[in-house]
């Protein structure tokens, strides 16, 4: 994976939950045209649905994920988003250079329904982490399915029950990492997601940030996590 380039292995696919209810989650709704959505799918042309459809969620999420990690009037990474659908062995990746989406043919094929994942995938356009180093990984992924799980998959809640104390660390990313951030945003600091996030975009996506954010180090709070589980 190039340090430029996000990639998800997610075993499951995600259900379409539908628009957001944006009052209800405090979202800030966007009028369409902010971005510019172009789709190949020549080489995997029984991608097509699924292509036009993820062209309508990204229209519309891509601005409603800048409001979620960074508030309203973020610059947004660029006016236009390049969605590809072919037969590749990732399931998916994303190259933040050119802001480019690209998923596995066999994969949609499979799980048709997922538009979770292109959520997850253009979150790493709105990261937008360029010097982000391969050990820092983890936290990227991790803030991208926080957005995919808290504001379209809506199931956040249910993430912490999957984690496993005896093999999962902060570290694991994806969805272990996002039901920790999810407890600390309710029982630390409510914009601990935010923070994190901006300091990963400045460069600084180290462990450190959760201390600024929380006042203790990523160690402590982990544990404490863990505690909440077996309650």
């Amino acid at each position: 994976m190039m340090l430029l380039s996000s990639s998800t292995a997610l075993p499951r696919g995600g259900a379409f939950a539908g628009p957001m209810d944006s009052a209800e989650q405090g979202v800030k709704v966007h009028r369409a045209g902010a971005v510019r959505v172009t789709l190949e799918y020549a080489k995997a042309p029984d991608c097509k649905v699924f292509a036009w459809k993820g062209k309508a969620l990204i229209e519309e999420w891509y601005p409603k994920i800048s409001d979620i990690l960074f508030g309203p009037n973020h610059e947004l990474p660029g006016d236009s988003v390049t969605l590809i659908c072919e037969p590749m062995q990732s399931i998916a990746y994303t190259d933040i250079r050119k802001n480019r989406i690209h998923i596995s043919a066999e994969y949609i094929k499979a799980n048709p329904e997922d538009y979770g994942m292109v959520v997850h995938e253009l979150t790493h356009i709105v990261q937008h982490y360029a010097k982000l180093q391969r050990e820092q990984v983890w936290l990227q992924e991790g803030i991208a399915d926080y957005v995919r799980h808290k504001y379209f998959e809506r199931d956040i809640e249910n993430l912490a029950a999957a984690v496993d104390s005896t093999r999962d660390n902060y570290r694991t990313g994806y969805r272990v990492t996002a039901a920790f951030l999810f407890w600390l945003e309710n029982n630390s600091n409510p914009a601990v997601v935010r923070e994190i996030n901006r300091g990963c975009r400045d460069g600084h996506c180290t462990v450190e940030l959760f201390r600024g954010a929380c006042g203790t180090d990523v160690d402590a709070l982990w544990n404490k996590f863990l505690i909440s589980l077996k309650k």
